[in-house]
């Protein structure tokens, strides 16, 4: 998936993105998920889902 625009902190090693669904067919473009510290088990904000790509083997 890409994400929009303020999600660059993801990756960094301590922030991570935190997917709250519970059933429904998945992901979709223009949910909202929280980004949250692992270290001090906060939220920190949020990231807009922009685009969904398939997986495909290399």
């Amino acid at each position: 998936m890409h994400l929009g625009p303020g999600c660059e902190m993801l990756g960094s090693g301590t922030y991570a993105l935190l997917s709250r669904q519970f059933g429904g067919p998945g992901m979709c473009r223009g949910d909202i998920q929280s980004v949250v510290d692992t270290l001090n088990h906060m939220s920190v904000g949020s990231c807009v889902v922009t685009d969904i790509v398939p997986y495909t083997r290399p």
